[in-house]
């Protein structure tokens, strides 16, 4: 019969328990019944398992009265997979010469002897080192198994030591074989005898031994508690119900035990908050990170340099991103260096080459440690870096030039008519007024007596001379009248058709006065994206491979997806490569020109320059600290990031004149 220790259905573990050459015998009236074991020949490690499975028969037999297990040992040549550990070990010094053993490596070590293996050289590395462990090294059976090995061969004198974070999975397996096998044994021949039948090995008629089946079938149905933990198998005889451990590699402790993985409830992790807290503060004392940037005022901008002054390194720079990333620094104790990102882009997927540029891809080329600047967190720029929590929330936002007011002027009355029309109105109140004069020095009903009382008096007058005449004329147009009005139908006629003229001309002024002097408040403005969206005739734009562009372009909303068309399809293109262009393209283009911009920079845009812009909140987006690194160092970032974001605030920041105060 041949059992095979195996975990998860595996064979990776070089545990080959034969329980063969059963014979037929007693020794101090017990029944004889060997068991044989069969191992790989490997330096420094073969006599540990043998030493193991010797005892733990040992521990049988103690306290067996009926029958006794007699131990068999044959060697084999080692095959490729016991050298694992040496193989690692030799891979990572490999690897620390490539230098591939940094901060950006992790390496998880599958063999489960990887806690047996010397790693002093190694323990220093930068890399993440997990490895798997099946027993619980400081449990007390492995340390009972240990102490019977070493008192077992001290009576044997012997020199034996081995400590229980050393000891081999194969020598544990090889124990806890033994117990299974033993207690099957013992409690089926409590219900019946078990008489072991002759062999010989040189016989080609072999049958198969009765008790042998019944045995597998006990062990599989019988629960024992190991060294390896519980020894349960299911019925296709797998190792079941078991658990490992997941160890990491420390600088002080060497391996240490930070998870627990078991099939019904996998990973389960044993270190506290505090314990992850202290590690990575550790991690990041008195290291030096490289920050990449990108010029953008307020959030990073050159310094301006005083006379005779040299700036290197920070110095050179100024801005909100260079305050948060140094306050950070000071509380967890790292130092940093800034540097500029090439290409100046916040960083955009390429679905055609399918390369990302800008800061992003100044992290994936491991070229920076950290980004900051005012780089919004989107799905697509997720699945390929790491953000902290946003240190700031914004949205989308237009920059539109409002109307220009214009400056008072004492004639303005007169804009509501053009110069034409007002030439032609004087002419023919000119004309109006001549011609009125003339035909009532011809028409005999102008011409009256001066003394009404006196009837036979022949004197006449003509009271309609060229200044009445002009009263007249100028009373009807202004709508105030006249106190004489003539007499004659001719004169009349020319009256009446001069006050139809001053009607028209009156009832025009007073309304196109009326939309002159609110002209500036009805003058058509953008308030919304949907304002942009239903005109054609102002253009409009957002940066080059910004954000802003991505959630025009990915956005599902109607009125957004118009609005991307819109712009892809103007020629010239309104895309702009820095939100400075966009700006002064808004400023010089006679609004007919809107961009759309984070709300923060508009609002610096709109303090720091002295013109008049209308800013409307079409979309939500944040910003924040980004980084190619592990997820612990981002969780460390975004506390302390929170911590710094509170005590230096946008308050604190405009104080010292970076986000919005003007010059």
């Amino acid at each position: 019969m041949q059992c095979l220790g195996r975990v998860m259905g595996f064979n990776f573990l070089s545990v080959i328990l034969l329980l063969v050459h059963i014979l037929c015998g007693y020794v101090d009236g017990k029944r004889e019944i060997p068991v044989g074991a069969i191992f790989h020949q490997v330096p420094d490690h073969s006599y540990e398992s043998e030493i193991a499975f010797r005892y733990a028969i040992e521990r049988v037999n103690m306290h067996e009265k009926h029958f006794e297990l007699v131990p068999i040992v044959r060697y084999v040549s080692p095959d490729d997979s016991y050298k694992t550990e040496h193989r690692i070990l030799e891979l990572l010094r490999q690897a620390k010469e490539v230098k591939m053993l940094e901060e950006y490596q992790s390496y998880i070590i599958t063999s489960l002897d990887a806690h047996t293996i010397d790693f002093e050289e190694l323990r220093y590395s930068r890399s993440n080192i997990t490895a798997l462990r099946l027993m619980d090294t400081k449990s007390f059976d492995i340390k009972n198994a240990v102490h019977d090995w070493e008192q077992g061969e001290a009576r044997m004198k012997r020199q034996f030591r081995v400590s229980p974070e050393h000891v081999h999975t194969e020598s544990a397996l090889y124990n806890d074989a033994v117990k299974i096998y033993a207690t099957a044994i013992r409690e089926l021949d409590a219900t019946e005898e078990i008489t072991p039948s002759k062999l010989s090995c040189g016989s080609k008629n072999l049958r198969q031994w009765p008790f042998g089946l019944r045995i597998i079938n006990y062990m599989k149905v019988k629960t024992e508690h190991g060294i390896t933990g519980p020894i349960i198998f299911d019925d296709f005889g797998r190792r079941a119900h078991f658990h490992l451990d997941i160890i990491e590699l420390s600088k002080d402790e060497g391996f240490k035990k930070i998870a627990t993985w078991d099939p019904t409830h996998g990973v389960n992790y044993t270190r506290s908050q505090g314990e992850v807290y202290s590690q990575i503060v550790e991690s990041l004392q008195n290291k030096t990170f490289i920050v990449a940037s990108r010029i953008g005022a307020p959030f990073l901008m050159f310094k301006e340099k005083k006379d005779g002054e040299f700036l290197e390194g920070n110095n050179r720079f100024e801005g909100y991103s260079l305050e948060l990333i140094d306050g950070i620094s000071k509380i967890l104790g790292f130092q940093y260096r800034m540097e500029l990102v090439p290409d100046g882009k916040y960083g955009s997927y390429n679905k055609v080459t399918k390369k990302w540029d800008g800061l992003v891809k100044h992290l994936l080329d491991r070229k920076a440690d950290l980004a900051v600047c005012d780089l919004t967190i989107t799905y697509e720029r997720r699945t390929a870096v790491d953000f902290t929590m946003p240190f700031m929330t914004l949205g989308i936002s237009i920059l539109y030039a409002k109307p220009v007011q214009q400056p008072k002027d004492l004639f303005s009355f007169l804009s509501p008519l053009s110069l034409d029309v007002w030439i032609y109105t004087a002419t023919a109140y000119l004309g109006v007024s001549v011609l009125l004069f003339v035909l009532s020095r011809m028409a005999p009903a102008d011409w009256e007596n001066p003394h009404p009382c006196k009837q036979d008096n022949d004197e006449v007058e003509n009271i309609w001379d060229m200044l009445n005449a002009l009263w007249l004329t100028m009373g009807s147009i202004m709508g105030q009248g006249c106190d004489i009005l003539p007499k004659a139908i001719s004169t009349r006629l020319v009256a009446g058709m001069w006050w139809f003229f001053a009607l028209i001309m009156l009832s025009s002024y007073t309304a196109n006065l009326a939309a002159f002097l609110t002209m500036e408040r009805m003058d058509a403005t953008i308030e919304s994206a949907e304002d942009l969206a239903k005109q054609s005739k102002i253009k409009y734009g957002v940066l080059m491979g910004g954000s802003t562009m991505a959630f025009f372009q990915t956005s599902n909303f109607s009125t957004y997806q118009r609005m991307c068309a819109s712009m892809e399809s103007v020629r010239p293109a309104v895309f702009s490569k820095s939100n400075d262009e966009g700006r002064n393209c808004v400023f010089e283009g006679q609004r007919m020109y809107a961009f759309l911009m984070e709300s923060t920079s508009l609002e610096y845009i709109t303090e720091r320059y002295l013109h008049n812009t209308l800013s409307e909140s079409t979309a939500s987006d944040k910003s924040s600290l980004r980084s190619k690194s592990e997820s612990r160092r981002g969780s460390e970032l975004t506390g302390r990031g929170n911590n710094v974001r509170t005590a230096t605030s946008l308050n604190n920041l405009n104080k010292i004149g970076f986000v919005f105060d003007k010059h």
